[in-house]
């Protein structure tokens, strides 16, 4: 049962909106958004990346208020709404599980724990949070996949969606929740999905300077990361998620997938996400960098599609 949130009277907004957030960790929906609707009538209103983090709530809330939690084995749930078809389950439940199994075969990983997948109803107020395409909430006691209620319905974008998001699950238990790189992140993802081409990054790169620039592992970065851009040039935001996946692509060519896990296995030790991932390349990353250009360019890699 909700309690009203115990912090002084003078307290700034962002003091009780942390509280907010940790019930938002616990996946304690209702009592989260109970607590930021009394956070919001004793401080007024909130700005900026807190309208982004309500927006979410609210997107993951309504979906859990309107749906049935489907128990599809120990590990795997989903959460769908009550008035979705029983062949859509059947089919996100098929896709969810060959996703998993996907995921596990291709980075040699077992997932451990529990994992939600919430789908968001279709009226959710998805142009308002930066995410809208599908993220992943890692909470205190389970893995939450959100998806949008257009891309869970689409046979052909549903699957690729699915083992783009479990592999960000992966990412986080390989390194044991330590920070890694959004290039590595989302270029793993990618990769794992087959969405990684060559000749797409070439033909970018020719046709204009802002996406040669993301040859650059810090550049990829900050467009990645950047809820501004996600808004004003959707394109070289879509364009980083490519370069990242054939970035990805290119070093397991060169070292194979083994020498990925090496670098996770590193990070989660404690390394800097630098020193991990040139231990594992056998390079600097500014050789990496190099070497990747000059063989997208010579059109050298991407044999997968």
């Amino acid at each position: 049962m909700y309690e009203e949130i115990p912090t002084p009277e003078n307290a700034p907004l962002w003091a009780y909106l942390r509280i907010v957030e940790s019930f938002y960790r616990d996946d304690e929906l209702d009592v989260a958004m109970q607590a930021a609707q009394d956070s919001f009538k004793k401080r007024g209103w909130l700005e900026g990346s807190w309208t982004d983090f309500f927006n979410t709530l609210t997107c993951e809330k309504d979906a859990r208020d309107a749906s049935i939690r489907h128990r599809v084995d120990d590990n795997l749930t989903i959460e769908l709404s009550r008035d979705a078809s029983e062949q859509m389950y059947e089919n996100l439940k098929e896709a969810a599980l060959r996703a998993r199994a996907l995921v596990q075969d291709a980075l040699g990983f077992e997932f451990v724990r529990p994992i939600i997948i919430t789908i968001f109803l279709p009226d959710a107020p998805l142009p308002y949070i930066s995410s809208r395409y599908g993220y992943v909430s890692h909470k205190t006691h389970v893995e939450k996949i959100c998806l949008p209620w257009d891309v869970a319905w689409s046979s052909s974008v549903s699957p690729v969606a699915l083992v783009h998001e479990f592999t960000h699950i992966a990412e986080y238990q390989l390194a044991l929740g330590n920070s890694i790189p959004q290039w590595l992140s989302e270029g793993l993802s990618v990769y794992v999905s087959h969405e990684a081409r060559t000749d797409r990054c070439k033909r970018l790169a020719e046709s204009d300077k802002k996406y040669e620039h993301l040859f650059s592992t810090d550049r990829m970065n900050g467009v990645l990361s950047s809820r501004d851009l996600r808004k004003d040039d959707p394109a070289l935001v879509s364009a980083a998620y490519e370069f990242a996946g054939n970035l990805v692509m290119w070093w397991v060519e060169r070292k194979g997938i083994k020498s990925v896990r090496e670098a996770f296995k590193r990070i989660s030790e404690g390394q800097s996400t630098e020193r991990a991932i040139s231990a594992a390349m056998g390079m600097s990353i500014g050789r990496m960098e190099h070497e990747w250009r000059e063989s997208v360019m010579a059109g050298e890699s991407g044999s997968r599609t």
